[in-house]
């Protein structure tokens, strides 16, 4: 994105323009993470390691009571080795603006690399917008975050560049350029409309989305619509607890475009605190995008569902769960099981978390899939990753 750098130092100091009086101090978030990952995939029976390393910076002003301006910016240095330099090798681990179709114009994602992809240095301007807080709505216009869904784990309505099972750095959902409009109706209620605008603002490339959300039956539904020019997404979502037990289910329909096959999803489940510390999950997710055997998979992976509809399982029927516990005040550990059951494949995520002071942390964990390999099943296909990680927040 041309001059986009000047363009943030414009926005972030414009507040000067409303007096100093009401100019808040710039406001500079950081963080600097590592990720050490082993692999071996019996797909290509190949092994790979990888250095994975993610420094963002996050300045935020707020220079009037209705004006808040943001920024982010990221750089990943990566080495690796393997079939980690494969192309998509690295892009499964680390997310990355690659990913992102819904930008109007973007700088060069990758800075440097050497022969054979050993090393590769990657940007993303991940965030600059500013956002009004008007009396009646609040709106954002520029690089932000959108995100959809009621379920706990997989949610057919969040089609907008969705997280898969094995990337690391998920603590930031990728950027999308939009205009957003959000207006709460009452408490409990608000309506969510917007434009995502895509490459060169084409609309093939962008989409529009109109979202509400109410309390009604002591339940919380939310509705959304969202039109890609040629295709278009109906979704209902609800969360209410039935007694101690939350249950939360996601329900969306794709009507694709013409050619290729329109698809339901759904998922319903439910989440339990056995105690203070102990939280559990279960989730039922159907994929109607997805194929009958692994004999469709490859089919699913260059469908539209998955180039544009946000899906990246290739099955059609998914039992999730997970459990997290805090062992120690500055120890927690979480597992997710997602079982594909018609082939039938697992994959499990252990993972443990150590703050070993302040602002700091040490992360261990993998992705351990059990199956048929060779294409004979899903997850048996995934490969196998383990990774450790330091984090520090600034």
């Amino acid at each position: 994105m041309r001059n986009a750098f000047s363009f943030l130092i414009l926005l972030l100091t414009a507040g000067t323009a409303w007096g100093a009086e009401k100019i808040e101090p710039l406001r500079i978030k950081a963080y600097a993470k590592t990720f050490a990952i082993g692999g071996y995939s019996p797909a290509l029976s190949e092994g790979s390691f990888q250095s994975l390393n993610a420094f963002r910076i996050m300045p935020e002003v707020t220079p009037t009571s209705w004006l808040n301006l943001e920024g982010a910016y990221e750089f990943q240095p990566v080495f690796q080795a393997g079939y980690a330099t494969h192309p998509g090798g690295t892009t499964s681990s680390l997310p990355r603006s690659t990913a992102s179709r819904y930008r109007i114009a973007d700088l060069a994602t990758e800075i440097a690399d050497v022969e054979g992809r050993e090393f590769v240095l990657y940007q993303n301007l991940d965030r600059l917008n500013a956002r009004l807080r008007l009396p009646f709505a609040d709106v954002t216009v520029g690089r932000q975050a959108i995100t959809f869904g009621s379920a706990n784990t997989v949610n057919g309505t969040d089609v907008l560049l969705p997280f898969g099972f094995q990337q690391l750095n998920v603590e930031y959902r990728i950027g999308v350029d939009a205009l957003r409009f959000q207006i709460p109706l009452a408490q409990l209620a608000e309506l969510d409309f917007g434009a995502v605008v895509g490459d060169g603002g084409h609309m093939n490339q962008s989409a529009v989305f109109l979202r509400t959300s109410f309390a009604l039956w002591d339940s919380q539904w939310a509705l959304t619509e969202i039109y890609f020019g040629d295709a278009w997404l109906t979704g209902i979502g609800l969360e209410r607890s039935i007694g101690d037990i939350g249950w939360n289910t996601d329900l969306a329909y794709m009507r694709a475009p013409l050619g290729e096959r329109s698809y339901a999803r759904l998922t319903s489940g439910i989440s339990y605190q056995f105690s203070k510390s102990l939280f559990w999950t279960a989730d039922y997710h159907f994929n109607g995008a997805g194929g009958q055997d692994a004999g469709e998979y490859l089919g699913v992976a260059a469908s539209f569902a998955a180039r544009r509809g946000g899906v990246f399982l290739a099955g059609r029927h998914y039992l999730i769960s997970g459990l997290s516990y805090p062992a120690h005040p500055l120890v927690s550990v979480r597992g997710q099981v997602i079982a594909a059951l018609q082939d039938p494949s697992v994959l499990l995520t252990p993972a443990l978390e150590w703050n070993i002071f302040n602002n700091s942390f040490i992360d261990f964990g993998a992705f351990l899939p059990l199956g048929a390999g060779a294409l004979r099943s899903e997850f048996g296909s995934y490969p196998a990753i383990v990774y450790s990680a330091f984090r520090y927040y600034f």
